[in-house]
């Protein structure tokens, strides 16, 4: 008999020879499990499940599941079906499949799903289609006339090489619809200047006359003329101007050198144009009228006419105006006396007094009337203020005052309004700023977290009174400055007797290890129990042999 963890098993040893038959330390055993019965989509796994006495009688409890339902997608590929007939029998149509992944989920299946649809070209159904012939490509005479010829569908001659010879698209053809006589240039009029004949061709198209004749009466081939490459103006020179003082005409003689004006090219040259003579031309003279103004300057007008009518057909122009003046009609001339020139207080009053001429000195002195005097007035005084003073306070509550006083500086004179207020309560908020209190620590010592911090006008009605945008009062943070690390407690011995190790979770709260200390905990550690050891019991065996059982792995 041995102990497991010799010697911590219990003294004296018991006895090593005894017959017993005990199922207290009776336990399922199992073995891995099968790979699941389908590659690809839900399947089954098995694995073999006995009690360690060899009889399942003996082990307590439920027996273990033989068999769990399994998913596997290592074995999904894509199931492709045979295509369908193309859609068209005669050029590019489309044809389809059935493509699944057998699990029926097709996240299961690797890559892309292969295409369902793609494009299909067939010959089998095409044919020959014929186009009416095309009028004959000459309407006199022999030509060629065509018709289209395609392949239905493609249009391509080749996808048709089942449907037999192409049929034809050009044949012979004869026509007169169009005949028509074809006449040529008249040549050159045998005179040069005056009476003569010309000549051209005329012929039909198609080489016989009867062709155009049904049609149309044949054209002359010949008829007379008249040339004019050589005519020319004969020009005669200008008479005299017909005028020697203003418009005139001048004439002269042209003809053709033919007899007749048609047979010269271009516009006749006249005969006639306009002239026009200053030399004989002079001016006639009016008498001065009277001066126009009794008192000032006027002045005196005479007319000056050229014989032509336009002065510019005259020279050295006289002169038709000139100054002149008089003072024989002058008079002064008083205005209305002017508002006082206060509303209130002491003023002056004033008019205008001036020479009916313009000119003082062109009326008696000592008969000018007085042009101004002095007025008092009462009517238009009231109080006078400056513009208020600065508040005395920048931020809140304060005083600003102003001068008072009455227009003619006089306070009775605006005994009739209340004087107005010299000074009053102010408020101002112009100053008035934000208060920043200090930052507070982070929220989190260790990670994201938030610093806030108080903000506060220095106005008295708050936060209304400062003008600017309320700083913020929080914002995000990040500390590392406490971090530690979290250890959960340590996992079972994985052993029942003896030496073994244990593990436990160790995380940084921030998720990234380099914010917390260097030395990190250790995850896994060595221990020791017994409260699983027992005796080993197995007759004819040695103590040395028993203890080396003991200790084999899996034991």
């Amino acid at each position: 008999m041995t102990c497991e963890a010799d010697p911590h098993c219990p003294s004296p040893s018991p006895s090593l020879v005894q017959y017993c038959y005990e199922t207290v330390s009776c336990s399922w055993q199992t073995s891995s499990w099968s790979a699941c019965s389908n590659t690809c989509g839900a399947g089954t796994a098995e694995r073999q499940v006995w009690c360690s006495s060899g009889s399942p009688e003996d082990c307590a409890g439920d027996m273990p599941a033989a068999a769990q339902s399994c998913y596997e997608t290592v074995g999904c590929t894509w199931q492709k079906g045979s295509w369908s007939s193309c859609s068209s029998s005669c050029g590019p149509g489309q044809r389809q499949r059935d493509v699944t992944c057998p699990s029926g989920q097709a996240a299961d299946c690797p890559g892309s799903m292969p295409a369902i649809e793609e494009a299909c070209y067939e010959t089998n159904g095409c044919v020959w289609v014929t186009q009416s012939w095309e009028n004959c490509d000459n309407s006199c005479g022999s030509g060629t006339r065509t018709r289209a010829v395609y392949c239905s569908m493609t249009q391509l001659d080749a996808d048709c090489t089942a449907a037999g010879p192409k049929p034809v698209a050009l044949e012979g053809c004869y026509d007169v619809v169009g005949c028509a006589w074809l006449e040529g240039t008249w040549s050159a009029c045998s005179a040069t200047c005056g009476a003569g004949l010309r000549s051209r061709s005329v012929s039909c198209p198609s080489g016989w006359p009867a062709d155009c004749a049904q049609f149309q009466v044949e054209p002359v081939s010949t008829e007379t003329c008249r040339g004019t490459s050589t005519c020319e103006w004969r020009i005669g020179d200008w008479s005299s101007c017909s005028n020697d003082c203003g418009d005139g005409t001048m004439a002269r003689s042209v003809q053709c050198s033919s007899g007749t004006d048609l047979d010269c090219s271009g516009s006749k040259p006249a005969t006639s144009q306009s002239c026009r003579v200053t030399s004989g031309c002079g001016w006639t003279i009016s008498a001065w009228s009277d001066c126009d103004a009794t008192c000032g300057a006027g002045v005196q007008r005479r007319s000056a006419v050229c014989d032509s009518g336009l002065p510019e057909d005259c020279t050295s122009q006289p002169v038709v105006v000139q100054s002149c003046y008089a003072t024989s009609g002058c008079s002064w001339l008083q205005g209305d006396w002017s508002t006082c020139s206060r509303s209130c207080g002491l003023g002056l009053r004033q008019r205008s007094v001036t020479c009916s001429s313009g000119e003082d000195s062109d009326c008696v002195a000592g008969e000018r009337p007085s042009s101004s005097e002095a007025c008092y007035e009462r009517g238009g005084c009231t109080w006078q203020t400056s513009s208020w003073s600065s508040c005395s306070a920048s931020c809140g509550t304060g005083l600003r005052t102003r001068q008072v006083w009455c227009d003619s500086l006089v306070d009775a004179d605006c005994q009739g309004d209340a004087m107005p207020l010299r000074s009053e309560s102010c408020y101002n908020s112009s100053s008035c700023t934000w208060h920043e209190g200090a930052w507070s620590e982070c929220s989190n010592d260790c990670g994201a977290g938030q610093e806030v911090r108080s903000i506060t006008c220095s106005g008295p009605q708050g936060d209304v009174d400062c003008a600017t945008t309320k700083p913020s009062a929080s914002r995000s943070c990040f500390s590392a400055a406490n971090c530690a690390w979290q250890v959960d407690a340590w996992q079972l011995c994985n052993v029942s007797c003896g030496i073994g190790h244990q593990e436990r979770v160790v995380l940084c709260p921030t998720g990234s290890d380099s914010d917390c200390p260097v030395q990190r905990p250790s995850v896994l550690q060595r221990c020791y129990r017994q409260d699983g050891c027992r005796w080993l019991e197995d007759s004819g065996v040695s103590a040395a042999a028993a203890v080396k059982r003991a200790h084999a792995p899996g034991t």
